[in-house]
């Protein structure tokens, strides 16, 4: 295995970490209120809440007004993670796999 070689690798691990580090949030279900009945309403949840440091998880706001909502919550998009590195992880293989022979 050739210095070019080890490389992809790394590059696709070093890749992976950051990704870890900062992961895509999503809504999780809560109830909340709801701005436009002014009333409660449950909220499904699922909406993408953007990334963030895995360590200081993101907040949500009520869109258009900056009013941080309380009550609710978000957690880390594992699925779209898991594509993500999956991802990553397929083309470091490629590669690795085209640059073999190279010097």
């Amino acid at each position: 295995m050739n210095l070019t070689q080890r490389t992809a690798p790394l590059g696709g691990l070093l890749l992976i970490a950051l990704m870890l580090l900062v992961p895509p949030w999503v809504e999780a279900p809560s109830a909340r209120f709801d701005i436009r009945s002014r009333g409660s309403s449950y909220d499904p949840g699922g909406g993408h809440a953007g990334y963030g440091f895995v360590f200081a998880p993101q907040k949500r706001y009520i869109v258009g007004t900056g009013q941080r909502v309380s009550g609710g919550s978000v957690r880390i998009d594992l699925t779209t993670l898991a594509v993500h590195c999956a991802l990553v992880a397929a083309l470091t293989a490629g590669a690795a796999v085209a640059l073999h022979g190279r010097k």
